[in-house]
C-alpha cells in the first residue's frame, strides 16, 4: 500500500503562471490553465516531502536557487511514461524489414560495422530495449556488429526502473511470443531481460534543456524520439530537434510518434516512405 498522500491545494493566478514559468525554465514543459488541476495534484503530492503548507508556499520555496532537485523532483511528477514494448509496431516494423537493413547493407559494403541508436525520453525501458530485441533478431551478422543503444530520460525514478529490466503485464503484451521466451526469464507474471539483450543499453540522465549534456551524444545512425514533442511549444520543439539533429550522422533517421510530425523542419530532415510510414531522414552536409 502506498504512503504517499495528496494535499488538495488551489492555485492563484498569479503563482500558478510563476510556477509553469520555473517549470518551463528547468524543463521546457508548456503548461497552461486547461492544466492547472493536473499540476496542481501533482504539486500536492510534492507537498508531503516538504515543509510547505499551500501552493503559495511551494512556489516561494522551489524559486530558491538551492532546490534544483526538487525541481527536478516535480518535473518527473509531472511526466507521462505510458510506454511498453513494441510501441507503434507498424513504425517498428518498418525499420526493421526496411530500413534497419538497407543502413546496414550500406554500412557493410563501407567496412563500417557501428551502429549508434538513442532512444530519447526512453522512460522505463521498453523502447531501446525493443530496438535490442530487433537488432539481435534481424540482423544475420549480429555478431559482427559494434552496436550501442543510448538511453535518456529527464526521470531518475523511470531510469533506476529500466536498468532492473524487469517487467510484467501491459508491458509485454505486444512482444511476439518467439521473443518473449528468447530473451526474458519468467518468475510467475514477472519477466526480467536476460543480460545478452540487457547490455546492449546504456542508461543516463540527460534533460533536453541541458545543452552540454544533449552535445555528448553524436554519430548516430537512428535517434528515436516519440511521444514526447507534443509536450514542448514550438521554440522548445525547435531547440530539442536542432540538438537531435547535430547528434545524427548525414542520412540518418529520426522517428517520432505518430500524432508528431516535422513538417516545420524540412531544412533539416528530409520525408521519406517506407511501407506507407512516413519517416524523417537527415539531409546530407
Amino acid at each position: 500500500m502506498s504512503t504517499t498522500s495528496t494535499t488538495l491545494i488551489k492555485f492563484g493566478d498569479s503563482d500558478f503562471r510563476r510556477l509553469c514559468q520555473l517549470i518551463y525554465k528547468h524543463c521546457g514543459l508548456d503548461f497552461d490553465d486547461r492544466r492547472r488541476d493536473f499540476v496542481a495534484n501533482r504539486v500536492g503530492k510534492r507537498l508531503s516531502h516538504t515543509a510547505c503548507t499551500d501552493a503559495h508556499d511551494y512556489v516561494t520555496f522551489i524559486q530558491r536557487s538551492d532546490q534544483t532537485a526538487e525541481m527536478q523532483l516535480l518535473c518527473e511528477s509531472l511526466t507521462t511514461n505510458e510506454t511498453y514494448f513494441f510501441r507503434e509496431y507498424p513504425q517498428l516494423a518498418s525499420f526493421a524489414d526496411t530500413i534497419l537493413p538497407e543502413m546496414c547493407e550500406a554500412k557493410r559494403r563501407r567496412g563500417d560495422f557501428t551502429l549508434n541508436l538513442w532512444s530519447a525520453a526512453c522512460s522505463t525501458g521498453e523502447e531501446p530495449y525493443t530496438l535490442a530485441i530487433i537488432l539481435a533478431e534481424c540482423l544475420e551478422d549480429f555478431s559482427r556488429w559494434n552496436i550501442q543503444i543510448n538511453a535518456t530520460d529527464i526521470s531518475q525514478d523511470v531510469l533506476r526502473r529500466a536498468r532492473a529490466a524487469t517487467y510484467e503485464g501491459r508491458s509485454l503484451q505486444y512482444i511476439p511470443q518467439p521473443y518473449l521466451i528468447k530473451h526474458f526469464d519468467r518468475n510467475g507474471a514477472v519477466h526480467t531481460l536476460r543480460d545478452s539483450t540487457r547490455r546492449m543499453v546504456r542508461f543516463d540522465h540527460v534533460n533536453f534543456q541541458d545543452d552540454a549534456k544533449m552535445s555528448r551524444y553524436t554519430s548516430m545512425d537512428f535517434v528515436f524520439c516519440r511521444n514526447v514533442l507534443i509536450y514542448f511549444d514550438k521554440p522548445v520543439r525547435r531547440t530539442v530537434i536542432e540538438r537531435l539533429h547535430r547528434a545524427m550522422l548525414p542520412g540518418a533517421f529520426l522517428f517520432v510518434g505518430h500524432s508528431e510530425t516535422l513538417t516545420d523542419h524540412l531544412d533539416f530532415f528530409e520525408q521519406v516512405r517506407h511501407g506507407g510510414i512516413l519517416q524523417y531522414r537527415k539531409r546530407g552536409d
